[in-house]
């Protein structure tokens, strides 16, 4: 069986970091997966008292300090993050497929913060962040 952090790499290492047109075909979208993003990831901070830490933070670091990437994805995985190029990126990549090594969680938990940004890299690579502001271009 196929484990749930190799599906996130597989479907990270699919995405064509260089396809500027179709960034720019989903330029809306990825807005709203950004906003999502930002959403999701602020319900998470509040449910681990890090509202600090927000926006971009290892979520799962909080909701389980214990928790690994699995040997099997971590060696491929720190290739991939080397190849993808900004760190925030990189950084989300990262957390992403450790965040789905966590087990399930309860019904009462926000939802996956990270299935928004993966959709975002699935239409068109990654973003880049400044202090002002985020641009998903």
């Amino acid at each position: 069986m196929t484990s749930p952090s190799r599906v996130v790499l597989d479907r990270l290492r699919a995405v064509d970091w260089s396809d500027v047109d179709l960034a720019i075909d989903h330029a809306n979208s990825r807005g709203l997966l950004m906003r999502e993003y930002l959403r999701r990831a602020a319900l998470w901070a509040r449910r681990c008292g890090v509202e600090a830490a927000w926006p971009f933070f290892d979520i799962a670091e909080h909701v389980d300090p214990t928790l690994r990437t699995p040997d099997e994805v971590a060696a491929e995985l720190d290739r991939f993050v080397e190849q993808v190029g900004p760190s925030s990126v990189a950084r989300t990549c990262r957390e992403a497929v450790r965040w789905a090594a966590l087990p399930a969680r309860g019904e009462d938990d926000p939802p996956d913060p990270y299935e928004p940004l993966i959709i975002l890299y699935e239409r068109g690579g990654g973003f880049t962040s400044r202090s002002s502001s985020i641009s998903t271009a």
